[in-house]
């Protein structure tokens, strides 16, 4: 009986044995997807440079050891990080700038001695000019009113329309940066340094855009917040914003410093009809513009213009040599119900302060609720501040630091050297 007992616990042992053996799966290694980008060697003017194009499928790191020349549309799939001090050229033979898809990730952190910077290569021989590329665009995830079909056949969708969207997206961290000569029209729109549905997540700071062509740095909707921007002289707008931006800004400086022979706008915020869904609504301070002069014989340099339903409020700030200081188109209706705001604001130098007409109904703004004066100044081109009658714009929020003067650069604190142009 024992005999017969062990034999079945031996059979009862082989069985199992067979079954658990054949329950074991074999390792399948799955192959990566094939790249769909290439880096090669080239020399440009006798400067090695690594030559990146195509849409880069997977986790990229680009150290400062190499310069590299972005040739094409050169589409972030994945993560992408530069060590600060990297410089990268953008081929001018070609439609060229650098886009982070829907879900990448950036980090691209220089420092005050060591920016990272994005140029042209016509650098290389002395020849570059305003825009000889098309400059960097993010897209994020985050919700837009409005996405422009003849921009995404370029860099694909951005933002966000349903209820997909999501205003605290995260696209990574850029910390100063320097943006020269971009600015290329693609397929009719343009900026040198684009926010497409970018969400509030996502940091950006100290970052320069230098000579670009037509619309500096653009926010096309989103919720991205903005602190150390500087514009240096552009060919067109400074700083726009269109389709729903609702982020926050504070230490702009757009400072017009070379003649120009066309009508420009330093900040010119637009969001749609009243009936498009978000509405751009920011909220500044602390912004300097210093424009070309004001008599009729000056380059015409704009301030401020609110047009296309837009909401924001803006305080703190100081505007200078320009033209027309403020322009307000058919906004009566914000402005009476306090989703349009420039308050406790300096204009000098400038005239008219207040551009108004049939459209425009920025006098308004003269009134003495608002706070705005028009005393003189005396500042170092864009550095210069004051301290008169100056809102606290952390009561706001508390994203804004609380800082006792208006203007973007105190002279005691001058965060614009060494990384900048």
């Amino acid at each position: 009986m024992t005999t017969k007992i062990n034999a079945l616990k031996g059979l009862g042992f082989l069985i199992l044995y067979l079954f658990l053996g054949s329950c074991v799966k074999e390792n399948i290694t799955i192959p990566k997807p094939a790249l769909t980008y290439t880096i090669e060697d080239v020399t440009v003017n006798g400067t090695l440079l690594k030559k990146i194009s195509g849409r880069v499928n997977e986790s990229l790191s680009l150290g400062n050891t190499y310069q590299y020349l972005l040739s094409g549309i050169v589409s972030i799939e994945d993560s992408l990080m530069i060590e600060k001090g990297t410089i990268f050229y953008a081929d001018t033979s070609k439609l060229t700038s650098l886009v982070l898809q829907r879900g990448a990730i950036i980090v691209a952190e220089g420092s005050i001695m060591e920016p990272i910077v994005f140029t042209s290569v016509k650098q290389l021989s002395g020849t570059a000019q305003a825009g000889d590329w098309g400059g960097i665009h993010i897209n994020g995830k985050a919700s837009l009113n409005n996405r422009r079909s003849s921009l995404v056949e370029l860099i694909g969708k951005y933002g966000r329309t349903d209820m997909a969207a999501n205003d605290l997206d995260m696209s990574g961290t850029l910390d100063y940066i320097r943006i020269e000569y971009a600015g290329k029209e693609m397929n009719g729109e343009s900026g040198a340094f684009n926010l497409n549905g970018v969400g509030n997540t996502t940091l950006i700071r100290h970052i320069q855009v230098y000579k670009s062509a037509s619309n500096a740095i653009r926010c096309r909707g989103g919720a991205v917040n903005l602190k150390f921007m500087m514009v240096t002289q552009p060919a067109g707008k400074g700083i726009r914003w269109d389709d729903g931006w609702r982020g926050f800004g504070q230490y702009w400086v757009v400072n017009f410093n070379e003649s120009i022979n066309d009508t420009i706008t330093a900040i010119e915020g637009r969001s749609g009809t009243i009936n498009d869904f978000p509405i751009s609504s920011p909220i500044l301070s602390n912004i300097t513009i210093v424009g070309l002069g004001q008599s009729l014989e000056s380059p015409p340099v704009r301030g401020v213009r609110f047009r296309n339903a837009t909401f924001g409020k803006m305080y703190n700030s100081i505007i200078t040599n320009c033209q027309r200081g403020i322009r307000a188109d058919y906004s009566l209706p914000y402005i009476t119900n306090g989703n349009l705001v420039f308050s406790n604001n300096n204009i000098f130098n400038t005239m008219p302060i207040y551009y108004s007409s049939s459209s425009s109904i920025a006098d308004i703004f003269g009134l003495p609720q608002y706070n705005n004066t028009s005393d003189f100044i005396l500042m170092d081109t864009f550095i210069g501040v004051s301290s008169n009658n100056v809102f606290d714009i952390s009561t706001i929020h508390p994203w804004f630091d609380n800082v006792s003067f208006k203007g973007a650069v105190h002279p005691d604190n001058n965060w614009t050297l060494s990384w900048t142009r």
